[in-house]
């Protein structure tokens, strides 16, 4: 038996107010005369990528420990209190007679966040890092969306409720404060990237990203999405539970050039 759900998709685009955008992917960029970085928040509950180049002739240091994400004032470090572990969970339930028994077996791995990136000349580095509790990144209130307009899918034109917004009237603003240095014999020499960006559109949608032609499958940097199960989505998953309940009971008886983003 297959259980379906319906969700509510809310898909946010990303403006900045001192970081350049691509505005063909939505990549936004910063640039010196030492480094070069790129950020990424494409996918669901915004995973922040981001991409730092050395433009120097000697290496370059990112502390992440001394960067942070900045949402009301409240700064959450780049490098996570918790440790994240990722894995497979394995059950084997036999019977015998009255008595019910269950093996299992947890494989997987633990990721241990790095908290200096080290940068040899002319080379670059990656981290990703997701913030599940910010508030920077949660669905908007449903009462914000006060327009409705039509947009691309690949199944036709799909009706959303959607909302624009500038620096000054956004919802969501943030900041990411990079800690970078270099090392001599003299010490090291310290310096910071500070970037702000904003929520500047973001849409209420029936349609996952990955339909929608207008946000190329959700694969713009600058977009992110997060989603909520209706109250008709619960309705059917559990209709669905309850039919498989009452079945076991039985048997043991017996890319685009349109972005409107």
């Amino acid at each position: 038996m297959s259980i379906t759900s319906c969700s509510k998709y809310y898909i946010s685009t990303l403006s900045s107010t001192n970081a350049l955008k691509d505005e063909q992917t939505g990549q936004f960029n910063i640039e010196n005369d030492s480094v070069q970085v790129t950020y990424s928040f494409a996918g669901e509950n915004a995973p922040v990528k981001i991409t730092v180049k050395n433009k120097l002739q000697v290496p370059l240091y990112v502390d992440w420990a001394k960067s942070s994400l900045i949402f009301e004032e409240k700064s959450t470090s780049y490098v996570p209190d918790k440790i994240a572990f990722n894995g497979d969970l394995s059950l084997d339930t036999w019977r015998q007679s009255n008595i019910t028994g269950t093996d299992g077996e947890i494989k997987g791995e633990i990721a241990t966040p790095n908290p200096t990136s080290f940068i040899p000349p002319n080379s670059k580095v990656e981290s990703k890092t997701i913030f599940l509790k910010s508030a920077a990144f949660i669905a908007l209130p449903d009462t914000t969306f006060k327009k409705t307009e039509q947009v691309a899918s690949h199944q036709g034109r799909v009706k959303v409720h959607s909302v624009n917004f500038t620096r000054e009237n956004s919802p969501v603003f943030f900041r990411s404060y990079l800690t970078l240095y270099t090392e001599s014999e003299t010490g090291k020499k310290a310096f910071a990237l500070d970037n702000e960006f904003y929520i500047s559109r973001s849409i209420r949608s029936y349609v996952s990203p990955n339909n929608l032609v207008d946000y190329n499958g959700g694969n713009f940097s600058d977009v992110f999405y997060t989603k909520r199960t209706t109250t008709h989505g619960n309705i059917i998953t559990g209709v669905g539970v309850l039919g498989i309940v009452s079945a076991g009971a039985a048997v043991e008886s017996t890319n685009t050039d349109n972005r409107k983003r």
